[in-house]
């Protein structure tokens, strides 16, 4: 595989339950990792009737009323959990366009004195059972599946880089505090009036926060773009019957950068809502599910001897990204305070409701990063 990719590989899950294929999956998966940053999973195991149900109860929640999605909205959670409005967040300094809304473990609120990062725990804020019956089952069923998923890949992964099997197990909680979140994209002539055409972004150039994301888009648009090692953006169209899964920051902390996260974004061209043959295919949706670290892991406690070979190979890669400079430290103290700050950036207008100072502390620091 050329180190400069021009195309998103495909990995199928069923090589690594033959002794016989796992080696080769093995390597495939080094390259993915190493060299890619995403790939695309088949046959990765969660059920079809789960995955239909899915999908089909999310297009739901956005059907429902403004009124009753707003019950649930995120400055109602000082956890950064629930629904999203167009235009309510940022990323890389700029308006995404899109609607969201976003699941956590469904844990147990923090006490007052412990510190601030550690509400990004918390219960959900979930829609009323009467307004969308089977709404939270089909949440939780898909949860469950994609993290059964995400614990045979904390040993792949090991596995794939010449690391012991379990080598990331002991950076993750007992309790996992994985999101889930739910996206959908609109049409862009139902926002060109409000800017340039070509202008707006649904979501911009970044790196996940995660230490692994799988992601499932669940509908057919084109959209989702991964920029190569040179700074070229690569389209990662839908393929039928896989997850999309690549490499977030807490990954590339935790090699001390052998592994990196790549860049990705998703494009509002009108292109990209429209069939091969010039069809509207309507709003995108798109699930990604993020593997979260411990949120009390320390900066000193993320290392790995990782093996001379795989960081000679590493090593050849130069990579050139478009996502924010301000996130290359985030984890400089802890994950959950690295994952705080992004969030508090991200979600300006909750963060100001729940943690004015906070707020203020980050752009102000922000703004120094970019020389304003």
């Amino acid at each position: 595989m050329a180190v400069n990719f021009t195309q998103i590989p495909t990995i199928d899950l069923a090589d690594a339950q033959s002794p016989a294929t796992k080696p080769s999956f093995l390597s495939d998966l080094r390259d993915a990792i190493v060299k890619v940053g995403f790939f695309y999973l088949k046959n990765h195991g969660v059920p079809k009737n789960v995955e239909r149900d899915f999908v089909e109860q999310s297009i739901k929640f956005f059907d429902l009323p403004l009124e009753e999605r707003l019950k649930v909205e995120m400055l109602h959670s000082k956890h950064f959990l629930g629904y999203v409005r167009e235009q309510n967040e940022k990323t890389a300094q700029r308006t995404d366009y899109r609607e969201t809304f976003n699941l956590g473990m469904d844990l147990a609120a923090p006490g007052e004195e412990e510190p601030a990062y550690r509400n990004m725990s918390g219960p959900n804020l979930w829609p009323n059972e009467t307004a969308i019956p089977g709404f939270r089952a089909a949440m939780e069923s898909y949860v469950k599946h994609i993290q059964a998923l995400g614990d045979d890949f904390k040993v792949l992964v090991a596995e794939a880089l010449d690391l012991e099997p379990t080598a990331f197990l002991r950076f993750f909680d007992d309790q996992p505090q994985d999101r889930l979140k739910l996206a959908k994209y609109p049409v862009p002539s139902s926002i060109a009036d409000n800017e340039l055409f070509g202008s707006f972004q649904g979501i911009g150039p970044h790196k996940d926060s995660s230490f692994l994301t799988f992601l499932l888009q669940g509908t057919p648009h084109r959209g989702l773009e991964v920029q190569n090692k040179s700074g070229e953006w690569i389209p990662a169209p839908p393929i039928p019957g896989t997850l999309v899964v690549n490499i977030g920051r807490m990954f590339e902390a935790l090699t001390g950068g052998v592994v990196t996260a790549t860049t990705h974004r998703v494009s509002l061209e009108e292109k990209n809502f429209v069939d091969r043959d010039g069809r509207p295919l309507g709003p995108r949706f798109s699930f990604p599910m993020f593997q979260l670290l411990a949120l009390d892991l320390r900066r000193d406690q993320m290392t790995l001897d990782m093996p001379p070979h795989i960081v000679k190979l590493a090593k050849e890669i130069k990579v050139m990204s478009d996502a924010e400079k301000f996130f290359e430290e985030m984890f400089r103290d802890c994950a959950g305070s690295g994952l705080f700050m992004a969030r508090v950036i991200k979600h300006e207008d909750v963060a100001r409701k729940w943690y004015p100072d906070v707020l203020d502390n980050v752009l102000k620091a922000q703004k120094a990063e970019l020389g304003h």
